[in-house]
């Protein structure tokens, strides 16, 4: 699943097309949904053998993509400059999310993708319920795990607002109230 694959940074970054040309069961699948903003039309691709593609063709539905999505996605191949501007905006604002994030003290993981993971210190659903008070909305995760889409510079200035006051108000009631409800 490469559906965050021109979002990435990181010089050692590898695509698994290379895999797939030394495995021939391996499928690699992308999306139009994400950097293309093209998600309503339910466009991606996949590349693999033709044995793969073969069993795929045996099962899947006639017309599954329609003729408005087919050409959305082949123009959005021609806007490699749009496309590039966009990676570059979501690089920069990843980097001033997680910049804040560490000086928050959340522990991450780092992301080369369009959201942020990280740790809140509590129970995600209590965590969403502060940052949603604060305007935010992030989607919570397993345990204390929050998932939050990078946006434009104000979007990502009212997040980090946000978990600044997250991070700076007390656990301890979220805890109580967890005790009390078990």
């Amino acid at each position: 699943d490469e559906a965050y694959h021109e979002y990435v940074t990181d010089s050692g970054y590898r695509s698994s097309l290379a895999l797939r040309a030394a495995y021939p069961n391996v499928v690699i699948m992308r999306t139009f949904s994400k950097i293309y903003g093209l998600a309503g039309l339910r466009i991606g691709y996949g590349v693999a053998s033709p044995l793969i593609v073969e069993a795929i063709d045996k099962v899947r539905e006639p017309f599954n993509v329609n003729s408005v999505a087919q050409i959305a996605a082949e123009r959005s191949l021609d806007a490699k400059a749009e496309i590039n501007e966009r990676a570059l905006k979501n690089a920069v604002e990843r980097d001033f999310v997680e910049d804040r994030l560490d000086a928050l003290c959340f522990a991450r993981a780092r992301s080369q993708a369009n959201f942020v993971y990280f740790d809140s210190g509590r129970p995600a659903t209590e965590s969403f319920k502060v940052l949603r008070d604060a305007g935010v909305i992030v989607r919570p995760m397993a345990g204390s795990f929050l998932r939050a889409t990078l946006g434009t510079r104000a979007e990502n200035e009212r997040l980090v607002a946000a978990l600044a006051v997250l991070a700076s108000s007390d656990p301890r009631p979220f805890e109580e109230s967890d005790a009390a409800s078990s």
